[in-house]
């Protein structure tokens, strides 16, 4: 191998790197090591705040989305769309005549005022709320390595 590894995969490799590198090398990444391995895990959804557990190695995540349009209920399937056959076009201005206005795809008259856009309505949002559990995350390196808090620890205090 030549220069640094860019990956450990073992226990071994995280001890190559402490035995044969300088400290500013090997330690960020036990120190990384060591702090990826507890973890806020996802748990149930609950039906409301009450219904969950709240303590040092428990919280409630309140999760809020954007209602979509398939989310809402409709009370009636929308009548079949007929095909529009007027004419939407809209006249080119001569070089005598002003540019007409055009809002919705129809032409204001001249001297009659442009209605003011409305402003979109603010969605609507859904909570949820989902049980977390502070716990050792069996997918982090500390433990899938088989380190021990003492063991990294100690080679942390060096």
């Amino acid at each position: 191998m030549k220069g640094k590894p860019h990956r450990l995969n073992s226990k071994a490799d995280y001890y190559y790197v402490k035995d044969n590198f300088e400290k500013d090398y090997w330690k960020p990444l036990w120190q990384n090591m060591y702090d990826l391995r507890m973890v806020w895990m996802p748990g149930e959804l609950l039906e409301s705040k009450e219904d969950g557990i709240e303590d040092e190695t428990h919280r409630i995540n309140v999760i809020e989305s954007d209602i979509t349009e398939e989310e809402t209920p409709q009370e009636e399937a929308p009548a079949a769309i007929e095909e529009d056959t007027t004419d939407n076009e809209v006249p080119a201005p001569t070089d005598a005549e002003e540019p007409a206005e055009v809002v919705d795809g129809e032409v204001v008259p001249e001297g009659e005022e442009v209605p003011a856009a409305e402003e979109p309505e603010a969605p609507k949002k859904k909570v949820t709320y989902q049980q977390e559990t502070y716990m050792e995350n069996p997918w982090s390196d500390f433990v899938r390595f088989g380190f021990t808090v003492e063991e990294v620890e100690a080679a942390l205090a060096e």
